[in-house]
């Protein structure tokens, strides 16, 4: 990572507190009502949110469990170098079970997801939207 987010990531502090800043920078480029970063716990064998800015805990924890596994999207993500991720690009999408349960019971509206990294390495993600 370059440029100022390879500057904020490499900086000083903890995983959480650079994470924390990398959302704060990432906020003053783009707006999102609410944004994540998560990482993979090879040790617990599971997603974890190390930064969290207004995802209710609902939407957090599915996006952390079921999403990764189950959800349509994210493998298209995952799969496939495809940048950001718009609900539009997928319009059978509006019909899956993220979009219609959970996203709506948490406040989520239409958002892009991202899962910046090299294809098939799914290391980190950030999920911005509007609540």
């Amino acid at each position: 990572m370059a440029g100022i987010y390879g500057d904020v990531m490499g900086g000083a502090g903890s995983i959480e507190t650079r994470a924390h800043d990398l959302l704060d920078t990432l906020s003053s480029r783009a707006a999102s009502s609410a944004s994540a970063i998560c990482l993979w716990d090879p040790i617990q064998q599971c997603h974890v949110d190390i930064a969290n800015r207004d995802y209710p805990d609902v939407v957090i924890d599915h996006l952390n469990n079921w999403f990764i596994d189950h959800d349509p999207l994210f493998d298209a993500m995952r799969t496939r170098d495809l940048g950001a991720l718009r609900w539009r690009d997928y319009p059978d999408y509006s019909d899956g079970y993220s979009v219609n349960t959970v996203f709506p019971a948490g406040g989520v509206r239409r958002g892009s997801l991202r899962a910046p990294g090299d294809p098939g390495q799914h290391l980190r993600r950030h999920h911005p939207c509007q609540l």
